[in-house]
């Protein structure tokens, strides 16, 4: 008697902690879920819910729940320009990792968040790590990421002929693999880097492929960007009419996204443009809606150390307010937007969204 109760108490005990574990499986995945859908529209309501899915982790000392929720912490952290703590986050990540699949999205987001510090050289160790595990799993959406991060560190640092190679090679697995938005991100990419090159006509047979590319797969941040390159394209070749129309099709993509970072870089693009046809009324309206828009970005983010304006230039600026400037005046302003502009649509674009999939 004595044994059959011992046995009926073991069987509810067990039949408990398998409930009780489906549960917190339940649960972590649901509060997993909600913190990562608005990881961009709401980082602050996502670290509501990836503290309690932490929790839930910690509680069950579950090391890939733990490993997951660092992850999301320290990309949200990014997110917010808190660059320090994203790592001390990410850092935790990799301690509990043990698949090779999320250690190789932990080194992609090391890797962004370490660019944006400023450290390229180990940015660029962290991207290849990731390339060498996605390239032996076979993940190749990741490793294209991957190799077109690289390729924008190799970009920043002059290495243009691989830079180049890289992103060949990130085109070549997305085509061959029938990833469009990747085959897209990496033609608007080379397109981008043929056009700081010198070398327009070579773009031009990249841009345009990648315009149909991101409507086929509805990815409209990714078509106002391939705009945005093409615009410069345009400007670069001095070809005005063309210019125009892409800047007018921009303009009503960006504001129906209410794609801010897309704007600035845009109302740059028309800066430009109104100096090249020599309209300066035009030219310092959408200077002075540049200097809004870019007042608005940085107060989304925590301050961090700028290159933009220094009080010396906005105080020549505030002389310089006159209609009747001379042309030179405004082509100063230019290049202080060209200076002030997160270089855009010159340059490589790094992909950094959705890294923690």
């Amino acid at each position: 008697m004595r044994i059959l109760s011992f046995f009926s108490v073991l069987t509810m005990y067990s039949c408990f902690v398998v409930s009780q574990n489906k549960n917190d499986s339940i649960q972590f995945q649901n509060y997993y879920e909600k913190a990562y859908r608005l990881r961009n529209v709401n980082p602050d309501s996502s670290f509501v819910w990836i503290e309690k899915a932490l929790a839930i982790a910690q509680s069950a000392s579950n090391e890939e729940w733990l490993a997951k929720s660092f992850n999301l912490k320290g990309i949200l952290y990014y997110k917010k320009s808190e660059y320090f703590k994203s790592l001390t986050e990410l850092e935790k990540a990799l301690k509990h990792a043990s698949s090779n699949e999320l250690k190789g999205k932990i080194y992609i987001n090391l890797g962004n968040t370490l660019s944006d510090m400023g450290y390229t050289y180990s940015a660029m160790d962290y991207y290849k790590a990731a390339i060498q595990i996605f390239n032996t799993t076979n993940n190749f959406a990741f490793l294209i990421r991957a190799l077109m991060n690289l390729a924008s560190e190799e970009l920043n640092i002059g290495w243009v002929t691989n830079a180049r190679n890289h992103l060949k090679l990130a085109l070549y697995y997305a085509h061959e693999n029938n990833l469009m938005e990747e085959e897209a991100m990496c033609l608007n990419n080379l397109s981008a880097l043929y056009i700081q090159s010198g070398l327009v006509d070579s773009a031009s047979r990249y841009i345009y492929q990648s315009f149909n590319a991101y409507e086929q797969t509805e990815n409209y941040y990714g078509l106002a960007d391939a705009y945005l390159t093409a615009i410069e394209l345009h400007l670069e070749k001095k070809e005005w009419s063309y210019a125009k129309a892409l800047i007018d099709l921009a303009d009503s993509v960006v504001n129906h996204l209410n794609y801010l970072e897309g704007k600035v870089l845009l109302t740059g693009k028309k800066v430009s443009y109104y100096l090249s046809a020599n309209d300066c009324a035009h030219a310092q309206q959408s200077f002075n809606e540049y200097l809004l828009l870019e007042d608005s970005l940085n107060k989304m983010k925590k301050p961090v150390p700028e290159i933009v304006f220094s009080d010396r230039q906005k105080l020549e600026l505030d002389k310089q307010s006159d209609m009747h400037l001379d042309y030179v005046a405004y082509l100063q302003l230019a290049l202080m937007v060209g200076i002030g502009t997160s270089i855009g649509v010159a340059v490589l674009k790094n992909y950094r969204y959705d890294k923690e999939k």
